[in-house]
C-alpha cells in the first residue's frame, strides 16, 4: 500500500488487517492507506467495532449491522468515488471480510438457506484407515453421529455466511462496470488458509500439509486475462504482492514469491516445479517441513514421522507411500 499510494494510487482497507491488529491503540492506521476500515474484533459478525479513518466506530446486533454488508457498502462508496475522480488517479481496494471464519454467522436472511445441505463425504471424510498416518491422525476416533451432525451444521453456517461476501463481490462488480471501470480492473478473489470439514479425522482446523488445509482458491479476472482459462502452475500467497506491483507499474519491488502476471497472460515462462510449506503450531508431531510438487508431497515432522503422497494417483492423500516407494524418490523431496 504505501509504495502505491507513492505512485499516486488511491488506496483503501475494508476488514480484517493482521493478526493481533491494532495492538495497544485501536486508532491506529498504518502508513499507506488513504481509507481505512478496520476490524478490531476478531472474527465477530455482530456487535463489533471498526476504526474508521482513526475513530473507533461500535456496531450492535440489528440487520444493518452485519459486518459483510458493512464492508460491502463502504467498498462499493469507494469504488464509486474513485472510479469517478476526474484526475484519472487509480485505486486499489483490499477488502477482506471475515466469513466463513468461526463463527460463521449467516445473516439473518441467509439463515435458512442450506438447511438440508451436508459436508462432502470425499473418500478422506472421517477417513476409514490411517495406519499409514502419523501418530497425531492414528490416534484419532473415527466420528460419532453427534460429532458429524456439528461437522455438517457447520458447514451450513460457513455456506450461510459466504452468501453475503457473494452478494459482495455482486455489488463490487456492478459498481465497476456502471462506472466504466470493470474492464480496466483486477480482481483477485482468495483465502488465507483452507479448512477441514471432517476429512482425514479432522473435525475442524487447518495449518496441516493435506491438501485440505494447504489449497485456497484463487480467481483473476482483468485486462489482457482469456476468459474461462485454467491455469496448473504452482501458485503461492506470496506471489501477490509482487504480482500486484507489476499490474500497478512498479520498478524494483522487493518481495518474496514471483509475480503470476506471465501466467495470467497465458505466457509460458519457466516456472517453479515445487513449493514449501511449513506448520509451527504446537510442538514435535504437530510441527512440519514438506515439499509440495506437481507430482508429489512429502512431509517432515519434527518427532521424525513422515508422509509421501502420489497426488496424481491418489488426490484425497490416502496412502502415504514414505516407506514403499523407490528411495531415490524419497532422498531427492527431501
Amino acid at each position: 500500500a504505501v509504495r502505491l499510494q507513492e505512485e499516486g494510487y488511491r488506496t483503501a482497507l475494508f476488514g480484517k488487517y493482521l493478526n493481533e491488529y491494532p495492538g495497544d491503540d485501536p486508532t491506529y492506521v498504518p502508513s499507506g492507506w488513504d481509507e481505512w476500515y478496520g476490524t478490531l474484533d476478531e472474527a465477530k459478525l455482530y456487535d463489533y467495532e471498526l476504526n474508521e479513518n482513526g475513530e473507533v466506530v461500535s456496531y450492535g446486533n440489528e440487520p444493518g449491522d452485519y459486518l459483510t454488508d458493512v464492508i460491502s457498502e463502504k467498498a462499493t462508496d469507494f469504488v464509486s468515488t474513485a472510479a469517478s475522480d476526474t484526475s484519472g488517479r487509480p485505486f486499489f481496494a483490499y477488502v477482506a471480510p471475515t466469513a466463513p471464519h468461526l463463527p460463521a454467522t449467516p445473516a439473518e436472511r441467509h439463515k435458512a438457506a442450506f438447511a438440508e445441505e451436508e459436508v462432502p463425504r470425499s473418500p478422506s471424510f472421517d477417513e476409514e484407515d490411517v495406519s499409514d498416518k502419523p501418530s497425531w491422525t492414528r490416534d484419532a476416533d473415527r466420528f460419532d453421529d453427534e460429532e458429524i451432525s456439528e461437522i455438517d451444521d457447520y458447514y451450513r453456517k460457513r455456506l450461510g455466511s459466504m452468501l453475503a461476501v457473494d452478494e459482495m463481490v455482486a455489488s463490487l462488480t456492478e459498481e465497476l462496470e456502471a462506472t466504466g471501470e470493470l474492464e480496466n480492473t483486477y480482481i483477485f478473489f482468495t483465502s488465507d488458509n483452507g479448512w477441514f470439514s471432517g476429512e482425514h479425522r479432522i473435525k475442524q482446523g487447518k495449518d496441516r500439509p493435506y491438501e485440505e488445509s494447504a489449497r485456497v482458491p484463487l480467481f483473476v479476472r482483468g485486462p489482457g486475462i482469456a476468459p474461462g482459462t485454467k491455469v496448473e502452475e504452482l501458485a503461492l500467497n506470496t506471489d501477490l504482492a509482487p504480482t500486484f506491483a507489476e499490474l500497478a507499474g512498479l520498478e524494483g519491488f522487493p518481495a518474496d514469491g514471483r509475480t503470476l502476471a506471465p501466467l495470467l497472460r497465458g505466457e509460458g515462462p519457466p516456472w517453479r516445479s515445487s513449493v514449501l510449506l511449513e506448520g509451527f503450531v504446537g510442538r514435535g508431531a504437530r510441527v512440519y517441513g514438506a515439499v509440495r510438487s506437481e507430482d508429489y508431497k512429502y512431509v517432515e515432522y519434527g518427532n521424525g514421522e513422515e508422509e509421501l503422497y502420489d497426488l496424481r494417483a491418489d488426490p484425497y492423500e490416502l496412502e502415504s507411500l514414505h516407506e514403499t516407494a523407490d528411495p531415490s524418490l524419497v532422498e531427492g523431496l527431501k
